[in-house]
């Protein structure tokens, strides 16, 4: 998944891990992929979170960070996904509504001034990919 980040020239500033040892894992995996990417934030409050508090969480971003990955758990992520619109989603997009497995990476861009208004229906889905695709 690290490579297909890479591919879409999506690089993170600001990396927010749940502080479970798995989810650590999984970035430790991204990184290997893109050693470029800054040193994680590792948060007890995104362990469990569900897309309510994944949410609050993003709204108190600094607004100097351009963009964030988040390395959560599910439900919660599945969750987030389904609080953007599905109106004008790529095709290939859809399934994210639906299933949301292990290792996948949904591309949300939040379409406000600040991290403080991101709100779900100024978000966007715009890219989704599933470990499953390149198998």
């Amino acid at each position: 998944m690290g490579e297909w980040l890479r591919s879409g020239r999506i690089l993170p500033d600001e990396v927010l891990v749940s502080s479970s040892a798995r989810t650590m894992e999984t970035f430790d995996r991204l990184r290997r992929a893109m050693p470029e990417l800054p040193r994680p934030r590792i948060e007890a409050l995104l362990y469990h979170a569900d897309a309510e508090t994944l949410l609050a969480r993003i709204r108190k971003l600094p607004d100097d960070v351009s963009t964030v990955l988040v390395i959560a758990h599910q439900p919660g992520l599945g969750e987030f996904v389904r609080l953007t619109p599905r109106d004008g989603v790529p095709s290939h997009c859809c399934d994210a509504f639906e299933r949301f497995p292990t290792a996948t990476v949904a591309v949300i861009n939040v379409e406000s001034d600040t991290w403080a208004d991101a709100a779900p229906e100024a978000m966007k889905l715009t890219d989704y990919a599933r470990p499953r695709q390149f198998m």
